[in-house]
């Protein structure tokens, strides 16, 4: 059990690194306004969300408590971002691969 959560962590922060080397090596004047690829910045995004609520999960069933409730609070936490100065996670909020991806977890729900 434990070499499977090393592992999915492992690959957790591979997906964050790759996903923010893309973000760093885009030039945004090589694109252009018809591109249908998705946004590195979007992928990033939700690596890090990914990411954060598999820290928090794994941070309260350390505490003994379930592990939603370390995903729960991660997502409230990067949802209020902007109350600190952090307004660089904004634009995920107006983005609408983000929505339809709430929206399929909210339907699997």
């Amino acid at each position: 059990m434990t070499l499977t959560k090393n592992s999915s962590a492992l690959l957790s922060l591979l997906f964050i690194c790759m996903a923010a080397q893309s973000a760093w090596a885009v030039d945004p004047s090589s694109r252009g306004g018809d591109s249908h690829g998705l946004d590195s910045t979007l992928l990033l995004g939700i690596a890090v969300m990914l990411l954060v609520a598999k820290v928090g999960g794994e941070i309260f069933e350390r505490l003994h408590q379930p592990a939603v409730l370390g995903e729960l609070f991660g997502g409230i936490i990067l949802g209020n971002l902007a109350l600190i100065g952090f307004y660089r996670a904004e634009i995920l909020r107006t983005d609408a691969v983000i929505a339809a991806l709430a929206q399929i977890g909210v339907i699997l729900l």
